[in-house]
This record gives C-alpha cells, sequence and structure tokens, in this order.
C-alpha cells in the first residue's frame, strides 16, 4: 500500500522554475544563475532565485550536469544465492569502478567500470514537470533500437585531460582548470566547446528530492527501445537508461507514497503482451557512484 506523500517545502512553482532552469542546463551547462533569472524573471529579486537553485542542488532535485562520452565502459551483472556484501566493498575500492550497487532479487550485483568498450548507451532521462503520465500506465508504441553512443573521435592527451578534469561542468572554473594543466582559460574554453560537441549532457531532476525515492532495477529485452526511452520523458522524475547488447537496464525511481506493486505489474504485463522478454527485478540496497 502506498503512503501518504510528505508535504514539500518546494510548491509547484518552485519546482517549475527549478525544472526550467535544469532545461537550461542541458543545453547551456554553465549558465550563470543571473542570466538566467534575467532571461525568466521568475522573481522581482535576483536573490530570491539564486536561494531557490541553490536548495534545489543541496537537496538533491538536481543532480549533475555531467559530461558523458562513451568511453570504454565495461557493464557486469552477478546472479547468485548470497548477497555479495563483500565483493561489493572490494569494487566500491576498485578505481576503475564507477558505479556499483549490491542488491536483492535476480540480479545481486551491477558494476560499471572502466575498461572494454560494453556498454553501448547511456541516458539520464530528463523529464516533464509536471508529468503527463505515470511509470503504472506506461504505454509502449514505437519500435526502434537505440544506437550506439558514439565514441569520441580527433581527441588529444589535453582534451582527455580537460574532459576528466571537468566531468562535473559547474564544479571549476575554466581559469582554474587552466591554472591545474598549465594553460591560458581561452585554450582550455576553446577545448572545451570542441570537446562538448561530442558529449552528452547529464542532467537528474527529482521533484522530490533524490533521497525521497526508492530505486529498482528492470532488467529486459525489447524491440520497443526507442518509444519506451520516448515514453519515460513525460513522467516528472528522471530514469536511467543503459544499454548492453541487447539488454536494456533500467533504474526506475519510485516516490515512497506510490505503489511498487503497480508499477512492476505493468512491466510484468508487458512481458505478458511479448513488448518485454526476459525481465528481471532487482533491488539495490547499496550503492557507490562516481561521475559515469
Amino acid at each position: 500500500m502506498a503512503t501518504v506523500k510528505i508535504e514539500s517545502r518546494f510548491t509547484p512553482t518552485h519546482l517549475k522554475i527549478i525544472h526550467n532552469f535544469g532545461r537550461e542546463l542541458l543545453t547551456t551547462p554553465r549558465i550563470p544563475v543571473a542570466t538566467f533569472h534575467r532571461t525568466y524573471k521568475p522573481y522581482r529579486r535576483r536573490k530570491t532565485t539564486d536561494d531557490l537553485i541553490r536548495d534545489a542542488f543541496h537537496e538533491k532535485l538536481l543532480l549533475g550536469p555531467y559530461l558523458f562520452c562513451n568511453n570504454n565502459l565495461e557493464v557486469y551483472l552477478l546472479e547468485g544465492d548470497d548477497i555479495p556484501f563483500g565483493l561489493y566493498e572490494e569494487k566500491k575500492k576498485n578505481p576503475k569502478t564507477t558505479t556499483v550497487s549490491v542488491m536483492s532479487g535476480d540480479w545481486k550485483l551491477l558494476w560499471i567500470c572502466r575498461g572494454a568498450s560494453t556498454l553501448e548507451y547511456a541516458n539520464v532521462i530528463y523529464p516533464t514537470y509536471p508529468g503527463v503520465s505515470k511509470l503504472e500506465n506506461l504505454t509502449l508504441n514505437q519500435k526502434g533500437k537505440i544506437m550506439r553512443d558514439p565514441f569520441p573521435h580527433c581527441w588529444d592527451d589535453l582534451d582527455w585531460k580537460i574532459y576528466n578534469e571537468m566531468r562535473s561542468i559547474r564544479k571549476y572554473s575554466l581559469v582554474k582548470i587552466g591554472e591545474k594543466l598549465g594553460y591560458s582559460w581561452k585554450t582550455i574554453g576553446k577545448r572545451f566547446r570542441k570537446i562538448m560537441e561530442q558529449c552528452k549532457i547529464l542532467l537528474s531532476f527529482f521533484p522530490d528530492g533524490y533521497l525521497f525515492y526508492d530505486d529498482v532495477l528492470l532488467t529486459f529485452e525489447t524491440k520497443y527501445e526507442i518509444g519506451l526511452e520516448n515514453a519515460l520523458q513525460y513522467i516528472d522524475r528522471t530514469t536511467y537508461l543503459w544499454k548492453l547488447g541487447d539488454l536494456i537496464l533500467l533504474m526506475l525511481h519510485i516516490p515512497l507514497y506510490e505503489s511498487q506493486k503497480k508499477v512492476l505489474n505493468r512491466f510484468a504485463e508487458f512481458q505478458e503482451m511479448g513488448l518485454i522478454r526476459h525481465l528481471k527485478v532487482s533491488t539495490p540496497i547499496r550503492t557507490h557512484s562516481g561521475v559515469v
């Protein structure tokens, strides 16, 4: 049974402003809040806008933005009878690890790390707010395979250094990165713009705050990959999607006041209708994640 929703201090008006700021970050990830304030004029005082955006990041309504390119990432899924807490701790300390989750259910461990290029595609799906659909009412109407993320081309050592230093795009200024790498901020900025053209911007939006959702990992195969990705844009919070060969990995985020049972039943119905196959369900217990 779903629990009662806890009233948030963020009103629907607040959330719409935060969501709009996220939309701007997807195209201009280093946009100053002052520029956003001048363009949208959400409040009379700029400080009010500054405070709202600061709180949105602090309380994890927005996570990111991060740079992403398909740079030699491997994905491992482990089955078994026991939950491998020891293996989780081992992988967490591995410098090649980007994400590791220990889980209960069909899969016991998810591990994403630097290595061979087996991860074909990754997306952090930026949602609609207010949402126009729910996970329990999801539909799959469009067939089609998601294309592999391209590997960056014509990058030299400096490009890769800038990429690695600026994965968390808003964390450091071009001046700071230039000082660290021994180049002018103009050189860093020129290179960074070239890098951006071959990268995705990954940004999460969670209207209740990330910590107020339960994670559920689904894996399956489907001929409706494009339809699935498109449908997930119309719910009100981010979903993480990875592709490994023909296998789709979907990390759903279900608020505590909604029914997991109804959501999982919807995917079971997809399997009964022949829209997906080989469905497996797992619940993350502990997760360690850096910038993928």
